[in-house]
């Protein structure tokens, strides 16, 4: 599970858990913490069962991390950037 919060924008995700990776998008406004949207990957790869691992919000900037790519034989990994 992977979690970061700036300001009143929360990213959860739950790699591994789900067939589909999701990361959800939650926002804070008056006193609750409400659904904004969810994102999943922009790529057609088998391996998004691991995207999600880790997740780094900063104002409008998400990033996202995808690990286990084994593209190239080594256990490689991808971050996933999105900008709002």
């Amino acid at each position: 599970y992977s979690v970061s919060i700036s300001g009143n924008i929360l990213a959860a995700s739950a790699p591994g858990i789900y067939s589909d990776e999701i990361v959800y998008i939650f926002t804070y406004s008056t006193g609750n913490w409400g659904f904004h949207q969810q994102i999943t990957a922009n790529d057609p790869s088998p391996l998004n069962r691991n995207f999600g691992v880790s997740l780094k919000i900063s104002g409008n900037t998400l990033v996202v991390g995808r690990a286990g790519e084994a593209r190239s034989g080594f256990d490689e990994g991808s971050a996933f950037i999105y900008v709002n």
